[in-house]
């Protein structure tokens, strides 16, 4: 039979789940734990808003008549689209872009070529505002079979199995 264990040590858990934590003095925290903190806080983050999509499904961009119009009258940045994909936006009524994401990141590098090559200020403009909206995209979908959610480059000391 067991013996019974003291009702101190009940009592001692009990009194401390009634106290509030106390707040921490972030004065006091080391600089090199503060910035290992929001590594590990970025990845989290990054992780949750990332949207895993399968390999080969295409992510839809709606386009405004200049960007169809930048798309298929600049040589450089309609490189990046096959035929078919330039007739389906040229007969468009609204616009728009199906793409996978390999196919979205070669894109972006022929967006990315002509804005760098662009003297024209107004289209240098509006090229930068195609190249954020693609950037966009690349950031927030990643292909479910390139990285499980959780793992990084780095190997967090924080949470050693991320």
């Amino acid at each position: 039979m067991r013996p019974k264990q003291s009702s101190t040590r009940t009592k001692k858990s009990a009194a401390r789940k009634d106290k509030p934590a106390a707040p921490l003095d972030w004065s006091k925290v080391p600089e090199e734990l503060k910035m290992l903190m929001q590594i590990e806080l970025d990845r989290i983050t990054d992780d949750m808003l990332c949207v895993a999509v399968k390999p080969g499904t295409k992510i839809r961009l709606g386009l405004f008549k200049y960007e169809r119009d930048l798309i298929l009258n600049e040589g450089v940045v309609g490189m990046g689209l096959t035929a078919e994909q330039l007739a389906e936006l040229e007969a468009a009524k609204d616009p728009e872009l199906r793409l996978t994401l390999a196919e979205w990141e070669d894109f972006h590098g022929y967006v990315a070529s002509e804005l760098n090559d662009c003297k024209d200020k107004l289209k240098h403009e509006r090229l930068g505002k195609l190249f954020d909206q693609i950037s966009d995209i690349l950031n927030r979908h990643r292909e479910s079979s390139t990285r499980k959610p959780g793992s990084h480059w780095l190997k967090s000391p924080l949470f050693p199995d991320g």
